[in-house]
């Protein structure tokens, strides 16, 4: 909760019983991968947009490679991945046993059936990974092209997990052409050990003290990524809202609105562009649903140059995002 919210609140009693998962096992991770096989074999890839400040594309293609290009919107939300450098695309990690390319392409070049060596796999055990949240992970590790800063080959940790979603679920560079993905499986939720340990969960009441703000239930939102940790929120028929996960005064949030400006949806249902002329209100939040601050943002479109005022304002009582709109 942050310094504008006060709350009263009562906390339950409640007794914890801890286990320790029991050890992987070779037949673990060979039924786990038979999972991983079925779900992703049909050659498809699947791709994340807005990565890493909102600049790259994602590609995950199973038996073959994982890349990274920059590409247009369009080209993404059409699902006809085209890179806007074509020579600019990285092969982070490929598969083994996958043949020299002529050419690197956004698709699976992978022509013969996938199979895949369980010693190339590793199964992370509950607290003892870092994930440190009592659920069994295959882990699989990839060599990709020379890296122009390393002079070494780029590396990429894979990590499938039981989860209701599937394709790529994170993505980070952890270190200088390190990085780390992980992909959600649903059907390896069928297996326990892949489950995530349910957890002793209570219900904690609390009651905003008069004059602060209540905390915002995030999951009811639809939040879409603008880069840099900043997501815009959509609830309908509700304004929406901004969301950080960064801590952002008045300064960091309007640098943050500014380099995201044409990622915004406007009222005709495309993205705000440096020539409209509006005044916007939003409300931001952290990643807890406090509330940070409500905030007026004005451009004038037939300006030449890129700019915005915004300044921040005492409530949070939006009844629209925009005040003022002209194309």
């Amino acid at each position: 909760m942050n310094s504008d919210s006060s709350y009263i609140c009562h906390v339950p009693t409640t007794e914890t019983n801890i286990t320790v998962p029991a050890p992987a096992t070779p037949h673990l991770k060979e039924k786990g991968l038979s999972l991983v096989q079925e779900t992703f074999g049909d050659g498809n890839c699947f791709f994340a947009f807005n990565i890493q400040a909102g600049y790259w594309t994602v590609g995950y293609c199973f038996g073959d490679k994982v890349i990274q290009f920059h590409e247009e919107d369009e080209d993404f939300f059409s699902g006809n991945h085209k890179p806007q450098i074509p020579d600019h695309v990285y092969v982070l990690g490929k598969f083994p046993n996958v043949p020299p390319y002529k050419k690197v392409m956004i698709k699976n070049q992978m022509k013969q059936k996938v199979v895949l060596d369980s010693n190339d796999y590793s199964i992370f055990d509950g607290e003892f990974s870092y994930f440190e949240d009592n659920q069994k992970y295959l882990k699989h590790t990839l060599a990709g092209e020379i890296c122009d800063l390393t002079l070494k080959p780029r590396t990429i940790d894979i990590v499938y997990k039981c989860d209701e979603n599937v394709g790529l679920l994170e993505f980070q560079e952890i270190k200088t052409c390190q990085y780390q993905m992980v992909i959600g499986v649903p059907r390896l939720c069928e297996i326990e050990d892949f489950r995530k340990a349910e957890e002793d969960v209570v219900d904690v009441n609390c009651k905003a003290i008069e004059g602060s703000f209540e905390k915002l239930d995030l999951n009811k939102y639809q939040l879409q990524p603008l880069g840099g940790g900043l997501y815009i929120g959509q609830k309908s028929p509700y304004p929406n809202i901004a969301v950080s996960i960064n801590e952002l005064n008045i300064t960091s949030f309007g640098e943050s609105f500014f380099s995201s400006l044409e990622k915004i949806p406007s009222p005709d249902s495309m993205s705000l562009k440096w020539t409209d002329s509006f005044i916007y209100w939003i409300n931001l939040y952290d990643m807890f649903g406090n509330h940070q601050g409500l905030f007026r943002i004005e451009r004038d479109g037939s300006l030449s140059n890129h700019q915005i005022g915004i300044e921040k304002v005492e409530g949070d009582k939006v009844q629209a995002n925009f005040e003022y709109f002209m194309r």
